[in-house]
């Protein structure tokens, strides 16, 4: 479109290269010029590109903040700024490894307070038979419930 666009504009101007001045010259003198050479060209079909410059900024339609429920080193992000993302699809890995460390002290930490409690117990029970034997004082044996929840 460009290239035929571009064609009719030489045409053009090459038709209308005599200024005013010499056309009224011509008018008077009846100079009779020589015909222009005309050349016919076949128009080609192109695209042309041409760069288009701006600055601005592009905001999403829809954004979300991540929170994620547990603390922890991003082993792997999953996916990348512009991506569109399904409900429920993984977006990061969090390190395993952190994870495991926790659970297993958590796990040693539910051992020992289930080995306290059963200590507690059985130094309760052990108290109760010494007060009914009247070897151990009533205040002693309040101390020791309270450690039990007695």
């Amino acid at each position: 479109m460009l290239v035929v666009v571009t064609f009719v504009v030489l045409f053009q101007s090459g038709c209308q290269q005599e200024t005013q001045a010499q056309e009224a010259l011509r008018i008077e003198n009846r100079i009779v010029t020589p015909a222009l050479r005309v050349v016919a060209i076949n128009p080609q079909r192109t695209e042309i590109v041409e760069p288009i410059f701006a600055t601005g900024t592009v905001l999403a339609h829809k954004t979300t903040d991540l929170v994620p429920l547990v603390g922890g080193m991003v082993e792997e992000i999953l996916v990348s700024v512009g991506d569109r993302v399904e409900k429920n699809q993984p977006l990061l890995r969090m390190r395993q490894r952190d994870f495991e460390i926790k659970v297993e002290r958590l796990r040693q930490a539910v051992r020992l307070a289930s080995a306290e409690r059963n200590n507690a117990r059985i130094d309760l029970d052990s108290a109760v038979a010494l007060v009914q034997k009247g070897g151990l004082s009533q205040e002693q044996r309040v101390r020791r419930s309270a450690h039990t929840g007695r």
